[in-house]
């Protein structure tokens, strides 16, 4: 198999990134920019990443600006062409990728340690999964904590709820973020 030399984490050299020698062993010299100041480490990249990245970026942010309906327009043709052709795809990779999880939880790589061969994990797994449980929750809150009450107050679900003023209405769509937040 492929996985049949896996050495545990502590087995491995650890590779020093600030030595330019020791990181051209992992990157292609010919690809790799490095920018320094005065002895002190500015910038480094790989330029080929770097030029696709803003010419297309640049690209559609330009067309944005110059056509906005016509961008959105093409923006919707190619979600919809997209969604028609590949949504098999998406649906079977991820069918596939939950197999692997749980054939590589039930096989004997899902006993693999990461630590030290005498080392106690730090957290149980009731812990790893309230922080995991924590950080999706406070991602989400994150992402949606100014458009779902925006949501709200705008009109959203809490036009069958009766309102006094803009204040009540603020305060409600507060209340119902956060209820639906929990």
């Amino acid at each position: 198999m492929v996985f049949d030399d896996i050495r545990r984490c502590d087995e491995h050299p650890v590779a020093d990134f600030t030595d330019e020698a020791e990181l051209f062993r992992f990157v292609r010299a010919s690809r790799w920019v490095s920018v320094d100041f005065a002895g002190r480490r500015v910038l480094r990249l790989n330029w080929v990443v770097t030029a696709l990245a803003v010419v297309v970026l640049w690209g559609f942010s330009i067309s944005a600006l110059v056509a906005p309906d016509d961008t959105l327009a093409q923006a919707a043709k190619w979600q919809s062409w997209v969604t028609q052709n590949f949504a098999w795809l998406y649906i079977g990779t991820q069918n596939v990728w939950a197999f692997f999880l749980i054939y590589v939880a039930f096989s004997k790589y899902g006993r693999l340690k990461l630590g030290r061969e005498n080392e106690r994990p730090e957290f149980g797994d009731i812990s790893w999964f309230a922080m995991l449980f924590s950080c999706g929750i406070g991602v989400g809150v994150y992402y949606w904590g100014v458009s779902e009450p925006m949501y709200y107050y705008r009109g959203g679900a809490l036009n069958k709820i009766p309102v006094l003023n803009d204040d009540d209405r603020a305060q409600m769509a507060i209340f119902t973020t956060l209820f639906h937040w929990g």
